[in-house]
């Protein structure tokens, strides 16, 4: 069904959020081309939704959610050289909203994510997501 999001042309990451550590590819929405910034923000991506799915679903909307964080974070250091540290509230619409990639100089969009799944299904009012400061995150995996 969804496979491990690789798609051809698009700028992309390895992650290993698939079942069982299986290796999925969130795509990047930002112009950072740092591997090291890159890694540090799924690593505090990896902190604060060390999520545990448990059906074949749960995985990919796990995984969609992990991306969209990523990708904000990865903004706000675009931005500000720094990664945000606090709270943010995830609303449930980010999901719809935020399936766009780049591809070939173009914003695309694609439903290919949401397939499946309704929008009533993840109607929240939205979730308040801690993210830690990167230096709690790294002193903690050492």
């Amino acid at each position: 069904m969804f496979r491990n999001y690789r798609l051809a042309g698009v700028r992309q990451t390895p992650w290993a959020c698939g079942p069982k550590g299986r290796l999925w590819y969130a795509t990047i929405h930002r112009d950072i081309e740092d591997p090291l910034v890159i890694d540090n923000a799924k690593r505090i991506v990896d902190e604060a939704l060390a999520e545990q799915p448990s059906s074949h679903w749960q995985h990919h909307y796990a995984f969609v959610r992990r991306g969209f964080l990523l990708n904000l974070l990865l903004a706000h250091y675009e931005r500000h050289e720094a990664f945000p540290v606090g709270h943010v509230c995830v609303v449930d619409r980010w999901m719809w909203d935020a399936i766009v990639f780049k591809y070939k100089g173009q914003w695309c969009r694609s439903s290919g994510y949401a397939f499946g799944a309704s929008r009533e299904d993840y109607n929240a009012p939205g979730q308040w997501i801690k993210i830690p400061s990167l230096q709690s995150v790294l002193k903690g995996s050492s």
